[in-house]
């Protein structure tokens, strides 16, 4: 198991929560989504909107930068990843999807949890084993 992959901690109104990016968390979303990897993988995609920076340089953007992805997407990739996240803690996960929508509601006044979030996907962070006793 890869434990350098996409885990980490986001803070939504003071309280700390274990999330984790991996195939584990990307199959519990394409479950929640019906999509498959390549679906998936769309989602962060770059591509070039045809403009240019104040440098000449060509933009890029991805669906989420654009805003075209639907409240369930948001939802699904958020709970999928709180619930990997709890699972190599070792600790149990009783959020439900509304909980994680109301978290997401939350997260808007704190664009600080949305850029951990953004940063933990590609982010090199060791994570707890799951066969590991939690400290």
């Amino acid at each position: 198991m890869n434990t350098q992959r996409g885990f980490g901690h986001i803070t939504v109104d003071g309280v700390e929560y274990p999330v984790r990016f991996s195939l584990n968390q990307t199959q519990i979303f394409c479950e929640l989504e019906k999509c498959d990897l390549k679906g998936y993988n769309d989602l962060f995609a770059f591509y070039p909107t045809g403009e240019k920076d104040e440098e000449g340089k060509p933009k890029y953007a991805n669906r989420f930068s654009e805003q075209k992805v639907t409240p369930d997407t948001l939802r699904h990739l958020l709970y999928s990843a709180l619930k990997e996240g709890h699972r190599v803690s070792k600790k149990e996960f009783t959020l439900s999807m509304e909980d994680v929508g109301d978290m997401l509601e939350l997260m808007e006044t704190d664009s600080l949890a949305w850029r951990n979030i953004l940063h933990l996907i590609v982010k090199k962070e060791e994570a707890p084993r799951p066969n590991d006793n939690p400290k």
